[in-house]
């Protein structure tokens, strides 16, 4: 996935169904719906462990480094998300979902540390935001009582997270960048749920929760004037919770 553009995709997917099946599809089991909401980062994604945030080259010469496997020192955020559905059965359904969430980084405790052990004065540390897109298949069951409605998805998929790029700026002419190479690609497991409550016949309003999690490594160069390149790997172990809204259509 270069830069795939999830939500112009299910978009026009979703119309190109709509054709497909207007004429033959009496019970609507076609669906639509997008979600909007908290992307909250949970266990080790959450974490915050200057102490442990330097790094040793395969030669075990330690670095200053801001790493993340373990402690991705991730803040609060936000996801979007679109989903089409097809129902099988009364209670069985199959979806396809696009999401995208971002979250910043946590960067002063690690700024704050560097300066406390090295002893030198690093006026900031930049890091890229964590902005990761998904698309998933799932499988799920939905339970219907009369306008309430509950459903629970499974989802397996492909994720890509943004190039977590950094700086430490030890003044306007002397940074030292980290930049990361090639696609940081990760299988996607997760499980969807929602409640919701039926406006009309067409339309719904739901609370979704959602969990996702995957594992993205990728290698690493710092560059830095007057110094040897120095070379690394590293993992940001991927773990959010999804907290929204959504608002569901029925398709014809």
């Amino acid at each position: 996935m270069k830069q795939l553009n999830i939500f112009l995709f299910v978009f026009v997917l979703s119309l190109i169904t709509t054709q497909a099946i207007a004429q033959q599809e009496k019970n609507r089991k076609w669906e639509l719906a997008f979600s909007y909401g908290l992307a909250t980062p949970v266990g080790s994604f959450s974490k915050v462990i200057p102490e442990k945030s330097f790094a040793k080259d395969d030669m075990g010469k330690e670095s200053i480094a801001f790493t993340k496997e373990g402690h991705g020192a991730a803040k609060n955020g936000r996801f979007l998300s679109a989903e089409l559905s097809y129902c099988l059965k009364k209670h069985w359904f199959v979806s396809l979902i696009a999401t995208q969430s971002n979250n910043t980084v946590d960067t002063k405790p690690m700024l704050e540390y560097v300066n406390k052990v090295t002893r030198m004065d690093f006026n900031s540390l930049t890091n890229n935001d964590y902005r990761v897109n998904s698309l998933a298949l799932g499988f799920g069951y939905r339970y219907q009582v009369k306008k309430l409605g509950f459903q629970l998805i499974p989802i397996l998929g492909r994720a890509e997270i943004s190039k977590p790029d950094y700086s430490f700026t030890f003044s306007k002419i002397y940074p030292i960048d980290f930049s990361v190479f090639g696609k940081q690609n990760s299988f996607l497991l997760g499980v969807n749920s929602r409640i919701s409550y039926q406006l009309s016949s067409r339309f719904s309003l739901a609370l979704k929760m959602g969990y996702n999690a995957a594992n993205f490594k990728y290698v690493w160069i710092s560059h830095s004037p007057g110094v040897d390149p120095f070379r690394s790997t590293d993992v940001i172990n991927y773990r959010l919770i999804q907290t929204g809204i959504t608002l569901g259509f029925k398709l014809m």
